[in-house]
């Protein structure tokens, strides 16, 4: 999507413009894909000791 922002004249006027679209939408990215796998990380140790409490 950034990239055909990137591209559309009606929605960059200035190349710094369409620098800026590309790295909000890249930097948004990697916030989600974080917040993703912290959540993951958060179940996986919460299944380890709910596994180790269990067995002792």
């Amino acid at each position: 999507m950034a990239l055909g922002a990137l591209a559309s004249r009606a929605v960059t006027r200035s190349a710094g413009y369409g620098v800026a679209v590309l790295i909000t939408g890249a930097a948004g990215v990697g916030l989600l894909l974080t917040g993703w796998a912290v959540a993951w990380t958060a179940v996986a140790l919460t299944g380890y000791a709910w596994e180790r409490r269990t067995r002792s």
